[in-house]
């Protein structure tokens, strides 16, 4: 039968079975990749055809006289129109991923906000008389300055800052 969640293999996320499209010829009953990385890869696909489309054929025709200019500045219009078109069509299209993103991270994000309110708190208690104060731990790092707490998360995957030398 078909699962009750999956593992995109383009995003890596696992999602309920009902964010992919069935497909019949795999063994779960479910496409390899959830309907948003889809619509991603149709929105590339789509876009790499039109430029593809409003490639010049040929040599850029040659002007001999002002009176092609205009001919040509026609011509310019026209595409500029298809390039317009296309790109609003996309920006409509990123926005929509935006707010589909904003939907599924927002959780997590509130999450993280209550976290950090939380290891503020914390502090605060701890440095009532000093102005700054940092440390270092195996999954980050905290700075309080100014009586601002600052957060520096080691997060594995992501590129670390150059250490400055002493």
């Amino acid at each position: 039968g078909i699962p009750k969640a999956k593992t995109c293999s383009n995003c890596g996320l696992e999602k309920p079975a009902e964010q992919f499209h069935r497909k019949a010829e795999n063994r779960d009953g479910l496409a390899g990749v959830c309907k948003k990385c889809r619509r991603l890869c149709d929105i590339v696909a789509e876009t790499a055809r039109a430029l593809q489309k409003a490639k010049p054929a040929g040599l850029q025709p040659g002007i001999a006289a002002w009176e092609q200019v205009d001919s040509v500045l026609a011509e310019m219009a026209e595409l500029q129109m298809y390039i317009n078109a296309v790109q609003k069509n996309l920006d409509k299209r990123i926005a929509m991923l935006k707010e589909d993103a904003a939907k599924e991270l927002g959780p997590y994000i509130a999450q993280q906000g209550v976290l950090h309110n939380t290891i503020d708190d914390f502090v605060r208690q701890r440095l009532t008389n000093r102005q700054h104060f940092s440390r270092d731990f195996p999954h980050g790092s905290i700075v309080f300055y100014r009586r601002k707490l600052g957060i520096k998360l080691n997060v594995p995957g992501c590129k670390k800052k150059r250490e400055r030398a002493a």
